[in-house]
This record gives C-alpha cells, structure tokens and sequence, in this order.
C-alpha cells in the first residue's frame, strides 16, 4: 500500500522527518498553516483532494461498465440524452427559441454521436425486460442499422448546414427529423 502523504513532500526531504504544522488562529475564526509558507505542503488538504478526486473516477467507471453491462439502459440514456439534444434543435427550428448557430450545431453533432452508439447496444436477448425496443429491429438488423446511420449522417449534414444560416439549418432539420419519425414508426413501441 503506497502512503499517499509521501507524495506530496517536496522534493529531496524523502525520509527526511518534518516538523509538524505549526498553525495560527486567523481573527474571525480558523487557523492558518504557516508551514505552506515555508515550502511544506498542506498534506491533509491534497490527501482530501486525491480523495475526492479518487471517488469520482471510480464512480465513473462503475456507471460506465454498467451502462456496458444492461445495454437496455445504455440505450435509453442515450435516447435521454438524445431528446434532450432534439428539444434544443427542434425548438430552434420551429422558431419558438432564437437561432443559436453555436447550440445548433452542438446539439446536432451530438446527436450524430449518441446515435452512432445507440446502434451497439442491441445484442442478442436484449429485447426482454423494460425496453420500448420492438422485436423488429432483431428481425431485420441491417435495415435497422441503415436507418440509425441516415439518421446519424443527416443530423452531420444539418450541423454543417448551420454554418450555411438558419433556413438551411431548418430545412437540414426537418430531414433529420423525418428519419426520427420514421425509424420509431418501425422500431419503436407506440407511446
């Protein structure tokens, strides 16, 4: 087990035994480390920080391999995460929020991106449990692939649109947006 406190020393005082902090009480409350001043590290604070920094990361990878692990929820977070992209362009392209090129064409590559993934996450024997997935889309893969991957290629092709100005970036939409329908037509339970 490695003593993350010997981490943070500075350099050349590896073995060296050092004083202990020598703190102040600072007026209105708390103490200071006059030990910082000299070069000494704050030892408890970068341990804190490790820590924290630690227990992110772990989280991180836990809810990653279990998105890997139940790719029915993988692919309805990235259906969330999608439709949360959907909402920012489709308002724009209905006119109800002002045309944000910038937002436009973020939301639309990430679209791209999410779709793209999406696809990966239908193996075999993932069509049982709470899935709106129908069994269409095991029965005829490639066509379903197809699809998701049009749907993918528009919503590039309307994020390059934006850079064109706000009536191509609707009508790019709109395009996009009849590959959404038409895929759920097919491959989606009715809501």
């Amino acid at each position: 087990m490695t003593d993350l406190s010997r981490m943070f020393e500075p350099a050349g005082t590896a073995g060296v035994l050092l004083p202990p902090p020598r703190m102040a009480t600072i007026r209105g409350g708390g103490t200071f480390d006059h030990t910082a001043e000299k070069g000494f590290p704050m030892k408890r604070s970068w341990m804190y920080a490790a820590a924290v920094v630690a227990a992110v990361a772990v989280t991180g990878v836990t809810g990653a391999s279990m998105a890997q692990e139940d790719p029915i929820k993988a692919r309805q977070e990235l259906m969330k995460d999608n439709g949360r992209q959907a909402k920012i362009v489709g308002e724009m392209a209905q006119g109800k929020t002002a045309f944000d090129a910038a937002a436009a064409k973020a939301a639309l590559e990430k679209m791209a991106t999410d779709v793209d993934a999406f696809v990966t996450h239908f193996p075999e024997g993932s069509d049982q449990g709470e899935t709106e997935a129908l069994p269409a889309i095991w029965q005829d893969k490639a066509d379903f692939e197809a699809r998701a991957a049009k749907m993918a290629t528009d919503a590039r092709a309307a994020a390059a649109a934006v850079d064109q100005g706000e009536d191509a970036f609707k009508a790019a939409a709109g395009v996009m947006f009849g590959n959404c329908k038409a895929c759920h037509e097919v491959y989606r339970k009715p809501s």
